[in-house]
């Protein structure tokens, strides 16, 4: 009985030294996102969705710019449920989200998905929402994976400061 009370005390003692950080630590690469994250002023404007050609899309990415893109379609009713939770969210977050309608490009859809495979390599299905990053694709925002909701969107904008004041 007395050996189980001492095996006692020592697990509670490891526990409660394992749970301590040490407050010298510096933080660690995880830590430092997160903060970089919330150490920010963001813009509670109204943002807005500018529709773009290809064409003015690829423009942007041989200048090298950043920028979130959306690649939709008229009839697709994903599309719809995107714009009904992003176009709330605008309100009150000065974000600016590029949109390539693509039914109204004057190309085939093999034509268009191969111009947005060479900038997107990821793009396989509408909406495809990305962000793209001095002319390079940086993140693929994929709501099958993540969920179609405004805790999802205003995750993906604070990691890029997209409503940076």
């Amino acid at each position: 009985m007395k050996f189980m009370k001492i095996v006692m005390i020592c697990l509670m003692i490891i526990g409660l030294t394992a749970c301590n950080k040490n407050i010298n630590e510096k933080p660690d690469k995880k830590d430092k996102d997160q903060e970089e994250v919330t150490e920010y002023k963001r813009d509670s404007t109204p943002g807005e969705i500018i529709y773009i050609t290809l064409e003015e899309m690829e423009s942007k990415l041989k200048k090298k710019e950043s920028f979130p893109i959306i690649f939709s379609t008229t009839y697709c009713l994903y599309c719809r449920d995107f714009h009904s939770v992003f176009d709330e969210y605008i309100k009150t977050h000065h974000v600016v989200m590029y949109e390539v309608i693509l039914d109204n490009e004057d190309r085939s859809e093999q034509e268009n998905l191969a111009i947005i495979k060479k900038y997107f390599p990821e793009f396989t299905t509408t909406p495809g929402v990305f962000y793209a990053e001095k002319g390079k694709e940086k993140n693929y925002l994929n709501f099958s994976v993540s969920g179609m909701n405004e805790t999802v969107i205003d995750e993906w904008v604070q990691k890029y400061k997209l409503d940076k004041k």
